[in-house]
Order: structure tokens, then sequence, then C-alpha cells
């Protein structure tokens, strides 16, 4: 793994806090369908493309982190 530099805007720091906000988005916005929605076919849709969105955000994380493991990134 590449050490951390500060001069770089797309280090891994930035990288996690942008997974970690697009991620708690997500499950906030979930629960609060969940929560206050009624049971409509849109709330349905919106529920299942944003467990979806969470789903690719994790795993663009780990291919991500993979690949620059591999490949020795920036």
């Amino acid at each position: 793994m590449t050490p951390a530099d500060p001069t770089n805007p797309t280090g891994w720091k930035y990288r996690r806090s942008t997974v970690m906000v697009a991620l708690v988005y997500c499950a906030t916005t979930i629960a609060l369908v969940l929560w206050r929605g009624s049971d409509s076919a849109l709330n349905r849709e919106a529920v299942n493309v944003l467990a979806i969105l969470a789903g690719t955000i994790i795993g663009s994380y780990v291919f991500g982190a993979a690949w620059e493991r591999v490949k020795g990134g920036p």
C-alpha cells in the first residue's frame, strides 16, 4: 500500500471520506423511506436503487484498492 501523501488530493484519506459520506447518505435515505414512506412502487424502487448504489460503491472501493495494490498505484 502506498504511504499517505498530504499533497495528493486523490489519496486514500479523501477516497474513504467520499465513500463513507455516500454510504451514510444511502443508508439514511433508505431508513427515512422505510420509516416515513408509504408502500408505493416509487418508494420500493428508490430503496432498490439506493441499495444497488451502496453495493456498487463498496464493490468499486474494494476493486480500486485491490487494483492499486497489484499495480502499485500513484
